[in-house]
């Protein structure tokens, strides 16, 4: 029991802490560097005393529980980590009891937390969000430990199939590809980019209502909403260039090529067009309605540019994402329209696809 203790946590617990001490670093900054204790109390005692205010939380628990269930899947698969698929031979006592540590390592921070709001519950008498923290976070653990079996005990010959048909079995045009593969392998993380980006472009045009802006500010929301795309085009790169690389060796012309790619794009970002036209807060004009969709756009396409330029790890390629904010805010600032950098910004990720499609290869880490 030890040994497979020792092997999991090994090769899961402590690479998810490894992964992200960045992302725990900050959180630990902002909790203890800015936030004094009696604050920490004031917070937990107003969640505790209004059960509804605890949703939010939750809300905030099952987001974490989903970026460590993406951490696993493609962890577990890694060639490093194929003799996990012995793990089906152990003990069924053994293999319950390994994956429920497991889970609870995983989710020790949201385990304190709420052992810590619990105390503040205890001594402040409110005995039903006492019960509703015990609930969420049973059901939590749970449901991580339950996913985390079903990863490993799986045999090493299986295959998952699924009978869900999203596009009917004609032939499909290539633009449909990656998001037939989105929508059946990848909808956790396609829901939660789209949920990212919509709020963000919502939040922005609520702020109209407050006080009077120009399109600067728009401007600026759908540059911070339509990065979040980036996980999304980290995949496609994936995708079209491994599991399509084969698709190089038809004889394509660019114009063709480009349709493709740019069809897929704009069909990836039909969600986050159509919020933003639903509330675009200002008197509507042709010139500053395509701007701001075309800026949109534009936004997206460039992110796949730059990640064909040389293959990056998603966590590196923030250092490029960030440059990229910062340079478009300063052109933000000093008024340039949003036709203007959509224009510039799709012009450079043709560019980038005219001379890296080829030449670019994919390398399985």
């Amino acid at each position: 029991m030890k040994a497979v203790l020792h092997v999991i946590n090994r090769c899961l617990v402590i690479t998810f802490y490894k992964q992200n001490a960045a992302f725990f670093g900050l959180i630990l900054l902002v909790l203890v560097g800015f936030i004094k204790s009696s604050e920490h109390i004031a917070i937990g005692s107003f969640l505790v005393a209004n059960p509804s205010a605890l949703f939010y939380l939750y809300f905030i628990w099952i987001a974490y529980t989903v970026k460590v269930i993406l951490f696993l899947i493609p962890t577990i698969h890694k060639k490093e980590n194929d003799f996990l698929e012995s793990y089906f031979l152990l003990s069924q006592w053994i293999k319950m009891a390994s994956v429920f540590i497991a889970s609870f390592s995983l989710m020790v921070p949201m385990v304190f937390y709420s052992f810590f709001l619990i105390v503040l519950a205890i001594n402040t008498g409110y005995f039903m969000s006492i019960l509703s923290l015990l609930i969420a976070q049973i059901v939590l653990v749970s449901s991580m430990a339950y996913f985390l079996y079903l990863k490993l005990n799986s045999l090493p010959f299986e295959k998952s199939i699924t009978t869900i048909k999203l596009i009917s079995n004609r032939i499909k045009p290539p633009f449909l590809f990656f998001i037939e593969y989105v929508l059946r392998n990848e909808i956790v993380l396609f829901l939660l980019s789209k949920f990212y980006i919509c709020s963000i472009v919502i939040g922005t045009s609520l702020l109209y209502k407050t006080d009077q802006f120009d399109l600067r500010l728009l401007t600026t929301g759908v540059l911070l909403a339509f990065i979040g795309n980036v996980a999304i085009m980290h995949k496609y790169v994936w995708f079209q260039h491994h599991q399509m690389v084969f698709s190089k060796n038809l004889p394509q012309s660019f114009f063709a090529l480009s349709r493709q790619y740019f069809l897929t794009i704009a069909l990836l970002i039909i969600p986050e067009m159509v919020v933003l036209l639903r509330y675009y807060p200002l008197e509507p004009t042709i010139l500053d309605l395509v701007g701001i969709m075309l800026f949109g756009f534009s936004i997206t396409t460039l992110l796949y540019g730059l990640m064909i330029k040389k293959q990056t790890e998603l966590g590196d390629f923030m250092t490029a994402l960030f440059w990229i904010v910062v340079i478009t805010t300063f052109m933000i600032l000093f008024a340039v329209h949003p036709v203007v950098l959509g224009t510039v910004y799709f012009l450079i990720s043709m560019v980038l696809v005219y001379l890296r499609h080829y030449q670019f290869e994919y390398q399985e880490s």
